[in-house]
């Protein structure tokens, strides 16, 4: 049975009963393919209960966000599912596991037999692919998958300057002529810029020197970071995690994409518009004065089309 011992304090949440049970999703990777599972598990919980393993502060905030069970996968109980003869403990009721933990868990042997023994009956399924657009818009389609649209958030417009790879990311100069642009039309308030702890160890001095003529913002804490995208009016980004999860949390959301492909990547949610070239490219390619048409476009709206 499943109980709280300290082989478990490592959970983000408690699971919510002793028995386990319902459907739990594994997953280990960057913020944004984690956020792409957000519909699944929406759509999962209405059927019953769901658990979450993932990194600490991402499993926190799903069930936060969600209303899951959400479990650190840095927990000691978890760890022991990558050792060899480790001494798991069984899990029962659970009726299914679904793993995205990439293709090393396809190929090990160890975690699979780990998984089932550490889940007796259910179904183990390691996915070696990550999660992606097609997943999130396919889960997005069945009941209460959707993620909702926010009720209109009263605060500024976000731009989230950052991305996990940095060919990704738009040149600050760019961002500082949208900021000023956005400036001049959105009159009660400049918009807020933040970035991300990788873009703190990634600035140069110039960089660090053009992020603070900004009033620019790192934020390391993930809680608080889903706070000040839900109470946003627009949240402008890069292919990123922080896009992701605007656009799951129902903001209006638009994604500046260049070496990558939306039609893989793009975030998916009810509000998302995406700027991309008709084949990758580096993110020199969109001029600001193009990117601020459209913000002003989501800004005003479906009805502005």
């Amino acid at each position: 049975m499943l109980d709280p011992r300290p082989e478990w304090t490592g959970a983000s949440t408690r699971p919510r009963s002793r028995e386990g049970g319902g459907v739990w999703v594994l997953h280990r990777g960057a913020l944004g393919d984690g956020v792409l599972l957000w519909p699944m598990l929406r759509a999962l919980a209405r059927c019953g209960p769901v658990t979450l393993v993932a990194d600490g502060p991402r499993a926190a905030l799903a069930a936060r966000e969600l209303g899951l069970t959400g479990l650190d996968a840095e927990a000691p109980a978890l760890g022991r599912l990558w050792v060899a003869g480790g001494a798991v403990q069984a899990v029962p009721g659970v009726t299914s596991v679904h793993a995205y933990l990439g293709p090393q868990a396809v190929r090990s042997r160890v975690w699979t037999e780990n998984a089932r023994r550490m889940f007796p009956g259910a179904v183990v399924t390691a996915h070696a692919l990550r999660p992606d657009a097609a997943l999130a818009r396919l889960w997005s389609c069945l009941p209460g998958g959707a993620a909702p649209a926010a009720v209109g958030g009263a605060g500024r417009v976000v731009l989230h300057v950052g991305a996990g790879g940095a060919p990704k990311c738009w040149p600050l100069a760019a961002w500082s002529a949208l900021a000023a642009g956005l400036a001049a039309v959105v009159a009660d308030a400049p918009p807020a810029v933040v970035a991300g702890e990788v873009e703190r160890e990634r600035h140069d001095a110039l960089e660090r020197a053009a992020f603070r003529q900004l009033d620019g913002r790192y934020l390391s804490d993930l809680a608080a970071l889903a706070d000040l995208l839900r109470d946003a009016r627009l949240v402008v980004g890069a292919d990123s995690g922080p896009a992701h999860l605007a656009a799951q949390l129902g903001v209006p959301t638009l994604v500046l994409f260049g070496p990558t492909r939306p039609e893989r990547w793009a975030p998916v949610g009810p509000r998302v518009t995406v700027m991309a070239p008709p084949t990758p490219r580096p993110m020199t390619w969109l001029d600001p004065s193009l990117v601020l048409r459209a913000a002003l476009d989501a800004l005003r709206g479906p009805e502005s089309g």
